[in-house]
């Protein structure tokens, strides 16, 4: 039966290096000693289990677990934002207790944000959307909740949401999800008026999605030049139903996972 009390006998931080010793042999030739990398392990989480379970049972049991990270959905793929902002569609600062909670054990925090599906901002700018070139196909309701890389006005304002998150909290890292075009065109070009100029370069798609995640990628970097970024996006020219690792290869979104 699980508790919202934190099990005093979980260590409160990854032990690997405060075990580990450099060889005498490197000390006495004066070589320079790091201790060996340790590799980042991630549970991904739900704004809704921070409210609901608390902060300090999702750390006692990431920890449990044998993850040295947490990843907190702060911007879903509907659009709400969860830490602290002036922005439309904030609901509630879920990061805060997480970040607070986590460095206090020794676990890293990673904000997590869907970027080009959001069903709020999709709604508001109809003409921001990625759009299927002929009719939906049939069995799918084709909801108008990806927004489309092509456009441009949309990017500056996820660069000042991405600011004012990387000002305000102190995390460890980035994760940029849904940075991808809807499966729902398959094989088939977005057909939103603003791809139509880029859709005569060869592997356009390819092209636009990764200046798009390596634009926002040195954006994180500059105004954080510690933090870890990592992507969640849908590899155009792999299958789209593989799941690979999500520190190298990546997988289709948060929600998926």
């Amino acid at each position: 039966c699980a508790t919202n009390t934190p099990d005093p006998e979980v260590s409160v931080a990854p032990q690997a290096n405060d075990r580990w010793m450099p060889s005498i042999t490197a000390v006495a030739s004066g070589a320079s000693v790091q201790p060996p990398a340790v590799a980042t392990r991630a549970v991904l989480v739900n704004p809704a289990d921070v409210s609901e379970y608390g902060a300090p049972f999702i750390v006692d049991h990431a920890l449990r677990g044998g993850f040295n990270a947490v990843a907190l959905t702060v911007k879903t793929t509907t659009g709400n934002l969860h830490f602290s902002t002036p922005l439309p569609f904030f609901v509630r600062d879920d990061l805060t207790p997480l970040l607070t909670e986590g460095h206090r054990r020794g676990v890293k925090v990673y904000a997590a944000l869907s970027v080009l599906k959001d069903w709020r901002r999709s709604l508001q700018n109809p003409t921001w959307r990625q759009r299927y070139p002929n009719q939906c196909p049939v069995g799918y309701a084709c909801p108008p909740d990806y927004l489309s890389p092509c456009v441009a006005a949309y990017r500056p304002q996820f660069k000042a949401l991405l600011g004012g998150l990387l000002d305000g909290y102190p995390v460890d890292g980035v994760i940029l999800a849904t940075a991808y075009f809807s499966y729902l065109l398959a094989d088939q070009v977005d057909a939103n008026a603003a791809c139509v100029p880029l859709q005569g370069s060869p592997a356009w798609q390819t092209t636009l999605i990764t200046d798009y995640v390596n634009d926002l990628t040195s954006f994180v970097t500059d105004r954080c030049p510690t933090c870890d970024v990592r992507v969640l996006t849908w590899p155009i020219d792999q299958s789209r139903e593989t799941l690979g690792d999500w520190a190298t290869q990546g997988s289709q979104d948060l929600y998926a996972l």
